[in-house]
């Protein structure tokens, strides 16, 4: 969503030594944000992220500080004063251009936030890469966002070649259930030993254990169905079990004899 920048050069309004945003700094905006080592001022609608991230509603929901009275007593801070000191650390309260929220994600992923949450209705997302939605699935994470997750995990899902060792590293990391056994399927039918050592980093060292032990598992049956017979289980109207047996351990180990069957 592309907003006219803001032509409001008052004297004493700008924030020396920082660029405000060719996309997202809007005359209507009430909030200043300025990303992690960047130099880039934003000023975007408050009230819409605080709708879409709890990140940016408990900010919102902080209730003002006091203000210091000379006859107070000293009290222990409490939980709210503690939260609204960090934020104050962090830059500012966001609501001048003086003073920016400070944000830990850098200008880039917050961009990919912005964009997610600023969506305009019918906006073509299909062309963005699983790069870019990895970094929204992360942002959603961070600023507790709902809407972003969920956009996320429908653009990597329209997405045909995202490989199945991404999907289960970000199904577990971003605790996406359904997406958990169709990538271990996957995974599984390969041969352990083709896992690179960076497919095992993404994977984590508990998925691995995990997997190995399900090849294990499976290498192990496989060698006891080629050595072993598993029981017949005959039916109510079987009269000559013997035979059966027989045909049945035939057919096992992939020969027929027709005399057996009789």
């Amino acid at each position: 969503m592309n907003k006219p920048e803001t032509t409001s050069d008052a004297p004493g309004n700008r924030q020396p030594g920082t660029n405000r945003s060719l996309h997202y700094f809007w005359d209507d905006g009430s909030m200043f944000i300025q990303p992690n080592n960047s130099q880039t001022l934003y000023c975007v609608w408050g009230s819409r992220l605080a709708r879409y991230s709890g990140f940016f509603n408990d900010l919102a929901s902080l209730p003002q500080a006091p203000k210091p009275s000379a006859t107070a007593e000293s009290k222990p801070p409490s939980a709210i004063d503690i939260v609204r000191t960090k934020a104050e650390t962090s830059g500012g309260d966001g609501k001048t251009e003086r003073t920016p929220l400070w944000i830990q994600p850098n200008e880039p992923q917050f961009e990919i936030f912005l964009e997610c949450v600023f969506l305009e209705l019918g906006q073509d997302m299909s062309s963005h890469q699983v790069e870019f939605w990895q970094t929204a699935l992360e942002m959603a994470d961070f600023f507790d966002s709902q809407i972003v997750r969920d956009q996320a995990i429908l653009g990597m899902e329209a997405l045909k070649d995202m490989s199945p060792i991404l999907s289960l590293s970000l199904a577990m990391q971003y605790n996406i259930a359904h997406w958990i056994e169709p990538a271990f399927r996957i995974i599984l039918c390969s041969p352990l030993p083709s896992l690179t050592s960076k497919d095992i980093s993404m994977l984590g060292f508990s998925a691995y254990i995990i997997l190995a032990e399900a090849h294990a598992e499976i290498t192990s049956h496989r060698i006891f169905c080629a050595l072993t017979v598993p029981p017949v289980v005959h039916s109510s109207s079987c009269d000559n079990t013997t035979s059966c047996n027989k045909a049945w351990a035939h057919a096992w180990w992939g020969r027929r004899s027709n005399t057996e069957w009789r």
